[in-house]
């Protein structure tokens, strides 16, 4: 297992269902902290069969329920990109599968986000790279 510390940064959800709700979402727009709680955010990514997952570890209250609804302060997901294109929402500290990697290296950037897509609520994101065999 490869185990990567993303402070500041999880079966992959199909990239056209999800990016409809995170439309307002870009991997490039600048992550502000606004709220006085730290926040901090990790991902384990580990290698199966030839394929990535990542899982977040963090301490805000990742919520499927209250997912794309209104703003609870303490309470949200995760963003996921790869290689600056959104994938999905992380709900859970279950890991995700990643998609096919290209050749080379690939950016995986994990944004907290709150219900309502918000990044710079929580103002933590990290990237990590991956380098497929």
């Amino acid at each position: 297992m490869i185990r990567i510390p993303l402070l500041l940064l999880s079966l992959a959800l199909s990239c056209a269902a999800w990016a409809g709700h995170c439309a307002d979402a870009q991997s490039t727009a600048p992550v502000a902290a606004t709220a006085a709680k730290p926040y901090r955010l990790e991902a384990v990514l580990d290698r199966r069969d030839g394929l990535y997952t990542v899982a977040a570890r963090t301490n805000l209250a990742l919520s499927i329920a209250h997912y794309g609804g209104a703003h609870v302060p303490g309470e949200g997901h995760v963003h996921l990109y790869v290689n600056g294109r959104l994938i999905g929402p992380i709900t859970s500290d279950q890991p995700l599968y990643l998609p096919p990697l290209v050749k080379g290296d690939n950016l995986v950037r994990l944004v907290l986000a709150s219900n309502d897509h918000v990044e710079s609520i929580y103002g933590v994101a990290a990237e990590a790279h991956v380098t497929p065999d």
